[in-house]
């Protein structure tokens, strides 16, 4: 799946922000997530049985949905296919927190909009999904805060 494309103008940008927020905070969590359980995939220790690759649906509070992909690591990284990049901890039995931060870059390279996600997320029962909520917070170049927002995300397997 790949994210909306890049918009211009200050609702553009929320919306742009809220999105890949939201598809920032659905990567971290599955990690973290395997981190909590007990007992694990066959020959793999619990804490990484959210480790793979997850497809992902993220939905702000203005209702704007992005879906990306996300891939989450056994050493507590997360990444995503829109540059995002992160860290996720456990925080119970199937439960966890993560926070990503993303960069958006105009067509020279430079910044234009930095993103800071943070989420709380539960893996499903089966493992093979879960949702999640929290934050985004969006700065601009000279990293004055220009917005936050809630995002949920809903996750499944790839």
């Amino acid at each position: 799946m790949e994210t909306a494309p890049p918009r211009t103008g200050a609702a553009p940008a929320r919306r742009r922000f809220v999105a890949l927020a939201a598809a920032a905070l659905l990567a971290v969590p599955l990690a973290g997530t395997a981190a909590a359980e007990e007992g694990g995939t066959a020959g793999r220790p619990p804490w990484t049985a959210a480790a793979g690759t997850w497809s992902v649906r993220a939905t702000g509070d203005d209702g704007d949905v992005v879906d990306t992909v996300m891939e989450l690591r056994a050493d507590g990284t997360v990444s995503n296919n829109v540059g995002g990049v992160g860290t996720w901890r456990a925080t119970g039995p199937g439960a966890f927190v993560f926070r990503l931060d993303e960069r958006v870059l105009d067509d020279r390279g430079d910044l234009v909009l930095r993103i800071e996600i943070e989420q709380r997320a539960v893996l499903s029962a089966d493992r093979q999904g879960f949702t999640g909520s929290g934050t985004a917070l969006t700065f601009d170049r000279r990293s004055t805060t220009t917005g936050e927002y809630a995002v949920r995300t809903e996750a499944r397997r790839v």
